[in-house]
């Protein structure tokens, strides 16, 4: 079985420039704030398309559609059994009426937009002013839009 959703939320502005969703979660695993994509379980009983959706307006209050689901992955197969799958969602902007973030009890995150065309330089550049760290799976898709 899956256990979570990672979403890749994509969004242009009125100008045709393309965005991604990202939020900032406090990790204390790590001790420092993570720059991460949207992501979460898997609920018993629900299919990764509305896990993905969900996830999305639970974590950044946003709506969108469903683009590409990707293939099962395991982010660190040496040390977890832990599976999750890609999940590309284009951001619903003619339905900007952003609900308020559903999260859990001991959650508490910020949600914003960075330009896809820089991410990796925008990623190190609040690496370096804000001392957060990046998550492993948005690092390698801002090393792959950068390998073009």
């Amino acid at each position: 079985s899956i256990d979570g959703v990672d979403i890749i939320a994509l969004m242009k502005n009125p100008s045709q420039v393309e965005f991604i969703q990202l939020i900032a979660i406090y990790r204390p695993s790590v001790n420092h704030v993570s720059i991460e994509l949207p992501s979460g379980l898997i609920n018993e009983g629900e299919n990764i398309e509305k896990a993905a959706l969900r996830e999305l307006v639970e974590e950044t209050g946003k709506h969108g559609v469903i683009e590409s689901i990707g293939n099962v992955t395991h982010a660190d197969p040496w040390k977890s059994n832990e599976s999750s799958v890609l999940c590309t969602v284009t951001i619903d902007t003619n339905n900007s009426s952003d609900e308020n973030l559903k999260l859990d009890e001991d959650e508490y995150l910020e949600t914003f937009q960075l330009p896809l065309r820089r991410l990796m330089n925008n990623l190190e550049e609040l690496q370096k002013k804000y001392n957060v760290v990046i998550e492993s799976k948005l690092y390698m898709l801002a090393k792959g839009i950068e390998f073009g």
